[in-house]
């Protein structure tokens, strides 16, 4: 990962809402509107299984 998407995230204060569990609204403001909300829980889902078993 570049540095560019790190300051971004930074300089939105994106981690707040991350920390939270807030995918929905992390996708308003990165990107402007729900493009691609249903396929980002499909892989959040994905991933918790893994990581949580």
């Amino acid at each position: 990962m570049g540095m560019v998407p790190l300051f971004y995230w930074d300089t939105r204060g994106l981690n707040r809402w991350a920390d939270e569990g807030y995918a929905e609204t992390i996708t308003k403001k990165v990107n402007g509107g729900k493009n691609g909300l249903a396929d980002r829980f499909d892989r959040l889902a994905r991933i918790a299984l893994v990581l949580l078993g």
